[in-house]
């Protein structure tokens, strides 16, 4: 095996989720992914809940995981990646319920910025 993508699928109201410390910033699936990265000697994505760039930068340069996978900001800002590296601003998802981008990208509030 040569990497870890941490996610989880669909939550069940039968299985408990795991509760991170009150002090992570993080929601359960990337604590999740920081704890396994301590136990493993390969490296790990994580993934969920990442929005912003200043969020994905504050776990690589803590080295909570390897990589992070960023799903909607990229659907709502294609040059988030870029603008990461380069430490601009990202535009980033207001997190509708349901997404809006899934049921039709054009319907995204933030897509057509």
């Amino acid at each position: 095996m040569d990497l870890l993508h941490v996610s989880a699928g669909i939550e069940s109201p039968d299985v408990p989720l795991p509760q991170p410390p009150q002090n992570f910033p993080f929601n359960w699936i990337v604590y999740c992914g920081t704890e396994i990265k301590k136990n493993v000697s390969i490296p790990v994505i994580v993934v969920n809940g990442i929005r912003t760039s200043s969020q994905a930068a504050l776990i690589i340069e803590n080295r909570l995981a390897d990589f992070v996978a960023v799903g909607r900001g990229h659907l709502v800002d294609p040059n988030w990646a870029n603008k990461a590296i380069k430490k601009m601003e990202t535009v980033s998802c207001l997190e509708c319920k349901p997404c809006k981008w899934f049921e039709n990208g054009d319907l995204c509030p933030r897509h057509s910025i």
